[in-house]
């Protein structure tokens, strides 16, 4: 491990964790899935932190009623007591000073002793400018922050939440402490990932940088319970409606999915913990993850228990199903859909997370396997689906 990778020496004793301190956390990407459930674990956790939680939109109450509405989402038992301590402030993280008054981004510098960059555009299909805008240079105003608020000498650590799939179109073993540069990427997310990625790193000697990579995130693995029903939802829809029984992929290449809930609880573990951090930290199932045919063949067998479905699945090479005979128009719309998918379906790879098995020992958090938690998430799922056709129907 080289003084790079340990955020040691080179920062000297202001990167010393300290002691004492109440926290105060400056988060971006409170009304996203991971943000909202880091404001549950976080505000549970520790009873005296407090959280600056910057929203986008145009009043303090319009954003404390987004943020109630996501919280309400993701832990209805809570109530609104839990977000007594969350201080909504209208901004925008692609703004000048985040969107803020010069006074105001004065002063939130100098209050901030922890900083979670977790706002991002996740959608695949934008133009990679467009993208960019969001997460490279969004990013870069995030870190503006965190200079500043390193130079008032209170700031502990700068936690960026990116992706385990900055490896782009790479195979294989993907290692935490590794420079990753693909040679090509599968979408514009991934790419502008990458570049925003790679500046954060590039910080850690100035800065207390801890880069987290997820990598493809679900519902909770109890409740099922999510906020974005993105990425393999849309397939999970399809096989419920019975129109898909033919899958375009590799049965045995990997998916390294893992529940949310598992995402948050060890970032918070790992990030206000009493170890030593690191730069870098894949929150994957590693060599748990599942195949294809695992994560879609569970989909169509919980799908196939109260319906007609026969509850298994064909996969067939890409090339071999454009070319079936019967790829009619219905197919043909989900080849659009599984378009985005292919680069995941079809390579083989495994994202180590030694880093992350060593930062979470001793503790309760464990990676769950797939079987244990999908069940949960295809029910919620259903039972969500269930609920938007009986409102379109009233």
């Amino acid at each position: 491990m080289t003084t790079r990778d340990t955020n040691t020496s080179i920062l000297g004793e202001k990167s010393k964790r300290r002691t004492g301190m109440k926290k105060t956390i400056f988060l971006t990407g409170a009304t996203g899935l991971v943000g909202a459930n880091l404001i549950q674990r976080i505000l549970h956790n520790d009873e005296t932190a407090e959280i600056v939680a910057l929203v986008r939109c145009e009043s303090i109450p319009e954003g404390i009623e987004r943020l109630k509405e996501i919280m309400e989402k993701v832990s209805p038992c809570d109530g609104t007591d839990t977000l007594k301590r969350v201080q909504v402030i209208p901004g925008d993280i692609t703004g000048e000073n985040l969107g803020l008054s010069e006074s105001s981004y004065n002063e939130l510098a100098a209050r901030i002793t922890h900083i979670i960059h977790s706002a991002a555009s996740v959608r695949f299909d934008l133009p990679l400018e467009e993208v960019r805008k969001v997460n490279v240079q969004g990013t870069k105003e995030v870190a503006r922050l965190a200079f500043k608020a390193h130079q008032s000498g209170r700031l502990e650590r700068f936690a960026y939440v990116s992706t385990a799939y900055v490896s782009g179109n790479r195979s294989g073993i993907i290692l935490e402490d590794e420079q990753v540069q693909p040679d090509s990427f599968s979408n514009t997310y991934e790419r502008a990932k990458f570049e925003a990625d790679k500046y954060v790193r590039s910080l850690s000697a100035t800065l207390p940088i801890t880069i987290f990579r997820p990598s493809i995130i679900v519902g909770d693995s109890l409740s099922g319970r999510t906020t974005a029903f993105n990425v393999l939802y849309p397939v999970f829809k399809m096989i419920q409606r019975g129109l898909l029984d033919t899958f375009p992929g590799d049965e045995t290449a990997t998916l390294d999915v893992v529940p949310v809930d598992f995402v948050c609880d060890a970032l918070c573990a790992i990030l206000f913990g009493a170890k030593p951090l690191k730069t870098v930290y894949h929150l994957t199932a590693g060599k748990k993850a599942s195949t294809i045919h695992g994560v879609f063949g569970a989909a169509a067998r919980f799908f196939a228990r109260n319906s007609g479905l026969r509850g298994t699945i064909k996969f067939l090479g890409l090339k071999d199903y454009k070319d079936m005979k019967d790829c009619d128009k219905r197919n043909g719309r989900l080849l659009q859909l599984l378009e985005a998918l292919e680069p995941y379906v079809m390579t083989q790879r495994t994202f180590d997370h030694s880093n992350t098995l060593e930062a979470l020992r001793g503790s309760a958090i464990e990676i769950p396997e797939y079987g244990q938690f999908i069940g949960n998430v295809l029910q919620y799922f259903d039972e969500m689906s269930l609920k938007k056709q009986q409102r379109k129907a009233a």
